[in-house]
């Protein structure tokens, strides 16, 4: 990955060079020379690269091994210099450093000068070609068109709903879908799954891998079966034990028909430890996904085991052409050359997917598939035929994805990955392309929505827009990416079976309470460290994870830390800090010296102020404090200073802020809490006039005012902002604003407590773009109706807290043709559902939350309505309520 490692480098120096010239006062020169010597050097890097993976050639792999020390070395040299520059100037001294120190530095940058003459004298004794790109990989736009059926699975898939409905209807059974690494077994179990939607009264998905935290385990399956009955789950499940957690899923399965797939189960003994929680007597199906034979047989169960075989030549060629064709022959004068990829992937699904993804960027040029083969050809003998396959996918990444990709690795195995917050940190790390029209986040999820279309990444939640909420990276790609990890000197996983580390790995990741040796990072000059679930941490380790004095990433994750020590300051380069689910309760003063700190997440912990020095970071982007409901956080005077602040979220409103609002003309993104009466909620929507850029607004009221039904308030005077997405609002409304109707950029609304007497469903019909409606306890009318064709493009409508609510006028011809999901809670006197509502073609979900009996009565098997429902595949009746409503993520 020699070039993307050095593309990166040339980009962040040419960055600094632009941003942070006076930090480099003093060795400019020589910052310039190596800059301009690692340009000339870009030609000859593709021909390097392939060279060292096809052909092994020992002075090649020694040339570029001198490369990165020498991309490494100067990296450090600058990166160090520019802290020692600022330290000086912090103290007083702006003047040059002392001799003793320009002296090492100067030391430093001859010697890289020297190897990088002799890296220039390799160019001839290597015979590299210059060639600027071997293969022109076009940039498709992204295809998020749902997942590709199985090929060659259907009988499987057939005999597993067989089973799933099938058999002795009292008695708990299992089902094992066992086969070797990526030949299925998870897709298999996914269609599965959406099987047990239909079907079953509460389901649960939870990975397993290598997790032998019975806890853990436990604690997943108790919150995803109440999950899928869109029930909130109890308090104080945290602080349970083993054998508690056990009992309360007993308790909640008893008399329900449930389903469970444990995805990737390594060992009968986790099943062991954990089957008490299900009940023997009861209508259970449980899924494994395993490569081990212990799951062929267990005593004294009811199992089924079904052997997922590769797939042939011909089926997988067929869902190659899926992937890389999207479903159209492909042409005759490729077909040789397909079926020769093919039999690289050995009749693996996860492989075929992968190449596929990769040639369905490559165009039908046959020098262009001829290089890709050639590189399957000469892979190095990696372990699994699957990998030989994902390191040729790997090869052909831009150096920006290659970075995207394994900076996904870090994260552990199972992990989602939330687009809104990687796409954050990723931009931390300066490894984002500029491209004109794009701010860097909007790359970054370009970024990721590639790799999910070329089969490196799962997409596992969308937004209602469809655009990509979260993905996760499946356990075979991590285990490669973890190879690549090491051999690219990229990053690290901890763990304690590791005891030292390279000189020059940059990147460290700890999960789940593996600090180890973690203490000798005090000499490394790490850029990243990333911390989570971290719940025994010693107190010294509070000043070790910041004694890397170059880190720009520091990810505090559900972390038992409850001090952030005052040297964080110290850190000049952080760009990025994550303290959420932390127990630190107080932000230093030194935090102001963090002069190019992008990012500050301190949600969700014990913090219930900011310092007054948050003021003075300039560059800061996106600031997210407090915990809604529970709590939201008062800004210090002197916010207008953040020009560049993009995101506010959890921040409790007074006069000084109102003020000082309206000078943050670049918000995209706004959530304010305690709104406290009228008079307050008009000064805040006088300041957001000014707000041209944002986006998502979401106004909490106080919760005295909430409760107060006298107290109306008014969004009349609110002139919204042109680009206006994302409306949330939380308090009770005299009259919806006439804008709102008319308001086509809306896409999600939601309002909550509203107690409207004009029907909001009305007025909302016709915008042509709203994809989310909310509506809890926001209508006090008792009939409810829109017009012909209403609702164009919504997919999502909650309906909750209506309790006067006693009629829905028949639905028009042409309306809500998209409506995918339909929540109705709590309204009680709604008694029946309306005529025309046969006409939710596309309904995927209906959700009845604490309704009628004799609503529930009439949409059931034998009622008069359930005509109306018989074609939506889940329906789902409940009696809890989850009140944990929130539209808007960071």
């Amino acid at each position: 990955m020699v070039k993307a490692l050095v593309t990166f480098i040339l980009q962040k120096w040419s960055d600094q060079l632009q941003q942070q010239p006076l930090l480099l006062h003093g060795v400019m020169e020589d910052v310039q020379w190596i800059l301009g010597e690692l340009k000339s050097l870009k030609p000859f890097l593709n021909d390097a690269e392939r060279r060292v993976r096809i052909e092994r050639d020992e002075p090649v792999v020694s040339w570029v091994r001198l490369l990165r020390w020498v991309v490494f070395e100067s990296e450090d040299a600058i990166d160090e210099f520019m802290v020692r520059t600022e330290s000086q100037k912090l103290l007083g001294s702006p003047e040059a450093m002392n001799f003793i120190h320009q002296q090492r530095f100067s030391n430093r940058f001859m010697k890289v000068r020297r190897e990088l003459e002799e890296i220039h004298k390799g160019i001839n004794e290597c015979g590299f070609k210059a060639s600027i790109s071997k293969v022109k990989i076009p940039c498709i736009p992204s295809r998020f068109t749902g997942e590709i059926d199985l090929v060659g699975r259907e009988k499987d898939l057939k005999q597993v709903e067989e089973w799933l409905l099938g058999g002795e209807t009292q008695r708990r059974s299992m089902i094992s879908l066992v086969g070797v690494a990526g030949s299925g077994k998870t897709s298999l179990a996914k269609k599965a799954y959406r099987f047990m939607e239909r079907h079953f009264d509460c389901f649960a998905w939870v990975i397993v891998s290598g997790c032998v935290n019975i806890w853990d385990l436990l604690n997943k399956i108790l919150k995803a079966f109440y999950k899928s009955r869109e029930e909130k789950t109890p308090d104080g499940i945290e602080s349970k034990k083993d054998e508690e957690l056990q009992g309360a899923i007993l308790n909640y399965l008893q008399g329900k028909r449930y389903g469970l797939v444990l995805d990737d189960i390594w060992e009968v003994g986790v099943w062991e430890e954990l089957k008490s929680a299900f009940p023997l007597k009861g209508n259970g199906r449980i899924i494994f996904t395993t490569t081990s034979t212990e799951f062929i047989n267990l005593d004294k169960e009811v199992f089924h085991v079904h052997m997922l075989n590769t797939l042939s030549n011909s089926l997988a060629l067929d869902l190659f052409c899926k992937k890389s064709f999207h479903g159209v022959e492909f042409p005759q004068y490729l077909k040789e050359l397909a079926l020769k990829m093919v039999k690289h992937c050995h009749g693996l699904p996860l492989a075929v997917m992968s190449l596929g993804g990769l040639m369905a960027r490559m165009g039908t040029d046959q020098t262009d598939w001829k290089t890709v083969l050639e590189d399957l050809n000469g892979a190095r003998n990696l372990d699994g035929s699957v990998n030989q396959v994902l390191l040729t996918c790997y090869n052909f990444l831009t150096p920006h994805l290659k970075y995207c990709f394994l900076y996904c690795a870090l994260f552990p195995k199972g992990y989602d990955i939330a687009k809104n917050t990687f796409t954050k940190l990723f931009v931390a790390e300066g490894i984002v392309e500029e491209l004109p029209g794009k701010t860097p986040e909007d790359v970054v999820v370009d970024y990721l929505a590639e790799l999910v279309d070329r089969g490196m990444l799962e997409p596992i939640m969308y937004y209602s827009d469809c655009n990509l909420r979260r993905c996760r990276m499946h356990d075979l790609v991590h285990d490669f990416a973890n190879q690549m990890l090491e051999e690219e000197d990229f990053g690290v996983i901890h763990s304690s079976k590791i005891t030292k580390f390279t000189k020059w790995v940059r990147r460290i990741a700890v999960h789940n309470d593996s600090i180890g040796s973690l203490a000798k990072i005090v000499k490394l000059n790490l850029r990243s460290l990333i911390m989570t679930s971290i719940h025994q941490f010693p107190s010294y380790m509070n000043q070790v994870i910041l004694s890397p004095k170059l880190l720009r990433v520091l990810v505090l994750e559900d972390v038992a830390i409850e001090t952030l020590p005052e040297v964080v300051g110290d850190l000049i380069h952080l760009r990025y800090l994550s303290i959420v689910k932390s127990g630190i309760k107080v932000l230093p003063a030194s935090i102001g010296k963090l002069q190019n700190l992008l990012t500050l997440f301190a949600e969700k912990n014990k913090v219930t102020s900011l310092p007054a020095e948050i003021a003075s970071l300039h560059k800061l982007r996106h600031l997210v404090v407090g915990d809604y409901p529970k709590s939201v956080v008062p800004v210090p005077g002197g916010i207008k200073n953040l020009s560049n602040l993009q995101i506010l979220f959890g921040v409790m409103i007074d006069s000084n802020f109102m003020d000082e609002l309206s000078s943050l003309t670049q918000l995209m993104k706004l959530d304010i809490g305690e709104v406290k009466d009228g008079d307050e909620l008009r000064k805040l929507c006088n300041s957001l006039q000014q707000l041209k850029c944002l986006r998502h607004l979401a106004i909490r009221m106080s919760t005295s005012n909430v409760e107060d039904r006298s107290k109306h308030q008014e969004l009349g005077f609110l002139m919204p902002p042109p680009c206006l997405e994302d409306l949330y609002f939380n308090g009770s409304l005299k009259e919806l604003p006439r804008w709102v109707a008319s308001h086509n950029t809306l896409r999600m609304v939601q309002l909550v407590g509203a107690k409207l007497m004009e029907d909001p469903l009305s007025t909302f019909s016709q915008l042509p773009n709203l994809v989310y409606l909310g509506l809890e306890e926001a209508y006090m009318g008792t009939k409810m109706s829109c017009s012909e064709r209403a609702f164009p493009k919504l997919r999502s409508l909650d309906l909750a807290k209506m309790e006067r609510l006693e009629e829905w006028n028949e639905i028009k011809e042409g309306s809500f043709q998209k409506l995918e999901y339909l929540t109705i809670g709590d309204c009680k006197k709604l008694k029946r559902l309306p005529q025309g509502f046969q006409q939710f073609k596309v309904l995927q979900r209906l959700l009845l939350v604490n309704m009628a009996e004799e609503f529930v009565r009439r949409v059931s098997i034998g009622g008069e309505d359930h005509f109306m429902v018989q074609q939506v595949p889940r329906i789902l009746v409940s009696h809890k309520y989850d009140e944990k409503m929130r539209l808007f993520s960071t």
